[in-house]
């Protein structure tokens, strides 16, 4: 009787330690590489403007889109993509987006100092360039960053990254009466899908 009960109680300690091991060698891998990509993905929707990172540099997460501005309609107009050339050592280089971008003020409202600072980033992949800050006038301004990788890419597992995406930091002053007001937008151009026009 005892034996039995002895030979019981083995088992179940035989099935826990069973057990266990399928938690360890399933569940936790799983929940790391689960881990692994959710972590990948938030750290590329962060995107700062300086172009150097320091500590210091302030990153922006909530974008809108341009036809959510307030102030200013944007007119953001993709003129042309250069692949980088490889060299014989494998350094890249003369690779660009160049965009041509301007505004119109919305009706009844007054707006001026509008400077636009560009930067392609894209998603799942730590790749990101900064486009000098210029103010924009109702005529389109070029811009034209460089961007010396190549895409596409995969960073992770069943993960493919094909462009970057424009953000864009959009600083002005409107006109209310005798005050001067500042704001500031964070604007997203998703280029996924779009085509250069030249």
């Amino acid at each position: 009787m005892q034996k039995s009960k002895l030979i019981k109680q083995q088992k179940k300690a035989n099935d826990y330690i069973r057990l266990l091991g399928w938690i360890l060698v399933i569940i936790v891998p799983t929940i790391l590489i689960i881990n692994t990509y959710i972590s990948t993905y938030r750290e590329s929707l962060k995107v700062t403007f300086d172009i150097e990172v320091t500590p210091n540099s302030i990153y922006v997460e909530d974008f809108i889109l341009s036809n959510e501005l307030q102030t200013i309609d944007l007119v953001v107009d993709w003129i042309e993509f250069k692949r980088p050339n490889q060299s014989n050592s494998g350094e890249l280089s003369d690779g660009s987006y160049t965009f041509h971008i301007s505004y119109t003020v919305k009706p009844g409202i007054s707006v001026s100092q509008v400077m636009v600072t560009p930067v392609l980033q894209t998603k799942w992949a730590s790749i990101r360039e900064v486009g000098a800050s210029q103010l924009i006038g109702s005529s389109a301004v070029k811009y034209k960053i460089d961007f010396n990788h190549l895409l596409p890419q995969r960073p992770l597992y069943f993960i493919k990254v094909d462009e970057p995406i424009l953000y864009l930091k959009i600083s002005l002053i409107q006109q209310i009466g005798s005050n001067q007001i500042p704001h500031t937008y964070y604007v997203i151009y998703d280029l996924t899908h779009q085509y250069p026009s030249n």
